[in-house]
């Protein structure tokens, strides 16, 4: 129902994408759970393996949650061992222990760890963890593009230095970077997709979505130009195009992308669907645990709004200018909390 909208981009769900051997176990208590503090430790070692045997080209990507760390990876290795290092005791960081007879169990809170080609791996590790990833199905999608891994190393600078200009918002600059990429390896999926990143940032989003398009052509298991193209789609107020191209990036179980669940809930929304809507807003609040998409709240206060549940509309408004206070919909925002605020008379 639209009134259950939860509020809290905090909820961290303990996902398992991929298949565990020694890992957190049943009754791993939820991140979100009470604070028991430890000194620091010696380090946490785990493994990762490929259900069938093949050898890692990569080392994995480990992803921690983007707060105050409480473990932090000390290296990751080809052989696929992990060591993490627990450094202090805080809940919402995702360094905790479990009480086991006669010893304390450190543990971590993996938000992604991820090997092209295999299931994205969310959840607890501890010492000794053995994470046994699952090799993508025929229609699930991938964070981490396989074309990466064969990128001649003059693309690969040049895709760094278009990052580098990325980080900065020096979007022309980034675009001549990305651009250098794709001519020197032209299926370089992730370099046409922070291509046509940087193009929507210049407004231009029909050059946006041919970059796009590229990206998803050179890689079609790679989830992150699906779920750009939706917002680009988004940005054009194409509802129905953006509601398809959601659709599809769901359908690749996108774990790692917030914004599928986002882009989903602004094409319903606009549509009219709007238990559809709520149901996703809810979603990409709840699995945005970087914090990166403070419009979600503003879309939540819209649909709550839309419910007749002005108080928490009010309330999701707030957290969007609490998130950003100088962003797109500042204005608009302020405006519909009078408004809300005016409709609900005294307190």
């Amino acid at each position: 129902m639209v009134g259950s909208l939860a509020l809290s981009a905090f909820i961290c769900s303990a996902q398992y994408d991929a298949q565990e051997g020694q890992g957190p176990g049943q009754g791993a208590r939820d991140p979100m759970g009470p604070d028991r503090g430890f000194a620091p430790g010696p380090p946490i070692t785990i493994h990762v393996t490929l259900e069938d045997g093949a050898a890692l080209l990569s080392s994995p990507v480990v992803i921690l949650p983007r707060t105050e760390l409480a473990c932090r990876v000390e290296n990751a290795f080809l052989s696929g061992t992990i060591t993490f290092r627990v450094t202090h005791s805080n809940w919402q960081s995702g360094g905790d222990y479990t009480e086991t007879p006669g010893q304390r169990e450190r543990r971590c809170y993996i938000w992604r760890l991820s090997v092209p080609g295999y299931r994205t791996f969310q959840g607890w590790v501890q010492e000794g963890t053995t994470i046994t990833l699952r090799r993508l199905g025929e229609h699930e999608g991938s964070e981490v593009s396989l074309t990466a891994l064969s990128a001649p190393p003059n693309a690969r600078k040049a895709y760094d230095r278009g990052e580098a200009a990325m980080a900065k918002k020096k979007w022309a600059e980034a675009e001549k970077h990305f651009e250098e990429a794709v001519a020197i390896y032209p299926t370089y999926a992730p370099a046409w997709s922070e291509l046509g990143s940087s193009l929507r940032e210049q407004n231009r989003l029909d050059d946006a979505m041919n970059a796009l398009q590229k990206a998803r052509s050179a890689d079609p298991k790679y989830i992150k130009p699906i779920v750009q193209m939706a917002g680009v789609e988004g940005r054009q107020e194409h509802w129905e195009e953006e509601l398809h191209t959601a659709d599809e990036a769901l359908a690749m179980h996108p774990v790692s992308f917030p914004g599928a669940h986002y882009y989903h809930a602004e094409a319903c929304y606009h549509l009219g669907l709007l238990n559809d809507a709520a149901d996703s807003v809810h979603t990409a609040i709840e699995t945005d645990l970087n914090l990166e998409l403070p419009e979600a709240h503003f879309l939540a206060g819209l649909v709550l709004a839309k419910a007749h549940q002005r108080s928490m509309a009010v309330q999701e408004f707030q957290q969007y200018l609490q998130m950003a206070p100088k962003g797109e919909h500042a204005a608009e925002a302020k405006a519909h909390i009078a408004e809300l605020t005016r409709r609900a008379g005294p307190s």
